[in-house]
């Protein structure tokens, strides 16, 4: 079969990539944080009711900067301009951000009011989607969360993807194509490797890794109150 063929097969009958994404997001609820997001277009797209309503129903995890929380967007979630006034933004940087997102097609006004097109609906769950965050919890519990995976030739764009974001999401490569990270990520990782269409090819593993001493140094140097009582016992 030609390569041709195979991926026409592999994208035959598959959801638009935005409904693969939500339906992901309902099935692993996964935790996302928009607190490093920029205070500007991306941000206001997520302000949207048709998204806030549609994110609200995965029951998944979303921290919001600028002063918002998921109870008011659900409070107002049908009113944009009065969860727009609760955002922490100048309001130069409101209306030259509203007027990009109009001009991009990505939200359109009626009735002194704003509300997603479809475009922006989708392009919402993108913006989401490279949001994914990991809690970190007070301490290691001595337990490697490892990703090993094994794509054909002809997903490279796959392993490109899901390699990327593994690395965005903290991991460091201890063979190739295996990958390792110490705290609890299995909603994320799972989240990933099935957006990345590698589910088939890609294992997620929790345990040990024989001479850690390195990986825990690499770790440590980010998570120093996490790995306290590992430096301690390994005398780094």
């Amino acid at each position: 079969m030609s390569n041709k063929n195979k991926k026409n097969n592999r994208n035959k009958g598959s959801l638009p990539l935005h409904s693969l994404i939500q339906n992901l997001i309902k099935v692993h609820k996964p935790n996302f944080n928009l607190s490093n997001i920029e205070l500007g277009g991306e941000l206001l797209l997520l302000l949207g009711s048709e998204f806030i309503k549609n994110f609200l129903a995965t029951g998944a995890a979303l921290t919001i900067p600028g002063g918002l929380s998921m109870g008011k967007m659900a409070k107002n979630r049908d009113n944009f301009l009065e969860l727009l006034n609760d955002l922490s933004l100048e309001n130069w940087r409101k209306n030259r951000s509203l007027k990009q997102l109009q001009d991009n097609k990505l939200i359109k006004k009626r009735k002194n009011n704003f509300y997603l097109t479809k475009k922006g609906f989708q392009k919402s769950f993108f913006v989401l989607a490279n949001n994914l965050a990991i809690k970190i919890p007070k301490k290691w519990d001595g337990k490697w969360r490892i990703v090993i995976f094994d794509l054909p030739k002809d997903y490279a764009g796959n392993r490109n993807f899901l390699r990327r974001r593994l690395i965005v999401l903290g991991f460091v490569q201890i063979q190739k194509s295996v990958w390792a990270f110490p705290f609890p990520c299995e909603k994320e990782v799972r989240f990933i490797i099935e957006l990345s269409k590698a589910k088939r090819y890609t294992h997620f593993l929790i345990g040990s890794i024989d001479n850690d001493k390195e990986f825990i140094k690499i770790f440590a140097k980010i998570f120093s109150k996490q790995f306290q009582k590992y430096i301690k016992e390994k005398s780094f």
